[in-house]
């Protein structure tokens, strides 16, 4: 019909390529994001059954030489020693609430005789990122601790050789806790409490509160987008089939005007 003529146009050939295409696109956005949801929501759920738990012996929630399982993290325990002397360090670049600082990390051996790492606290740059803050040593003596587990972090590769003395770049347990020349635990301990407290008044590290985010929404979005392509198509379509009606109405109305008869003089 030649009111669908407009359709072997270039513009309109490409345009109606492109509808399908840009539906495709839109729908594997929509995919991510709602893959992204679902993760969110998972990872959500386990931090909020794990960090409400009650809290357990190490003992009986991690094995020395096993794999420290993701499905544990953020599972609150209790463990009883005494902090190694001199074992501190600080981990480098950790904010907190938007301000630069430092993990303050000790060893702890058990009663047990086996060492894990516990992270103190956060406590703030002082001076320069290269300042090495002064920070009191954890309680003497035996100590209690309850805190939430966390898997061991990775140093970078090449791991850095000119830090100041004292500070680390990432807290790796498996570097950590090389030197003691006893059973180590791989996850590290985030305290939330000690008895006797900590002296040096650290910033407590609460469990992550991560909520749901804007997946969902972004989600249904791009749904939006995909079905308003073929609807945009449409109505384009049919503004240019009225005007290609509204044209052919005109030219036959033209073309049956009668030619006049010459007049003879």
């Amino acid at each position: 019909m030649a009111v669908f003529a407009f359709l072997r146009q270039p513009k309109w050939i490409i345009f109606t390529l492109l509808v399908p295409v840009g539906m495709a696109l839109c729908l594997l956005a929509a995919d991510w994001q709602y893959s992204r949801h679902v993760n969110r929501s998972a990872e959500d759920a386990r931090i909020r059954t794990n960090s409400t738990a009650a809290p357990a012996p190490l003992a009986d929630v991690v094995t020395i030489g096993s794999e420290f399982p993701e499905a544990d993290e953020y599972r609150p325990v209790t463990v009883t020693g005494v902090f190694e002397p001199d074992s501190g360090v600080l981990v480098r670049r950790r904010p907190f609430d938007g301000a630069a600082g430092f993990w303050v990390v000790d060893n702890l051996r058990t009663d047990a005789g086996q060492v894990v790492a516990v992270l103190r606290g956060w406590t703030p740059v002082a001076a320069a990122a290269l300042t090495t803050p002064e920070v009191p040593e954890p309680p003497g003596g035996e100590v209690t601790v309850v805190g939430y587990l966390q898997s061991s972090e990775n140093l970078p590769d090449p791991a850095p050789v000119d830090l100041p003395a004292g500070q680390v770049a990432a807290l790796d347990t498996a570097a950590l806790l090389a030197g003691t020349g006893t059973p180590a635990y791989s996850p590290y301990l985030v305290a939330t409490a000690m008895e006797p407290p900590d002296p040096a008044g650290l910033r407590t590290l609460p469990a992550p509160n991560l909520g749901l985010g804007p997946h969902l929404a972004y989600s249904w979005q791009w749904i939006f987008f995909a079905l308003l392509l073929p609807v945009g198509w449409v109505i384009l379509a049919r503004r240019e089939i009225q005007a290609a009606r509204e044209e052919a109405s005109r030219t036959p109305a033209a073309d049956n005007v009668a030619d006049p008869v010459p007049q003879r003089p």
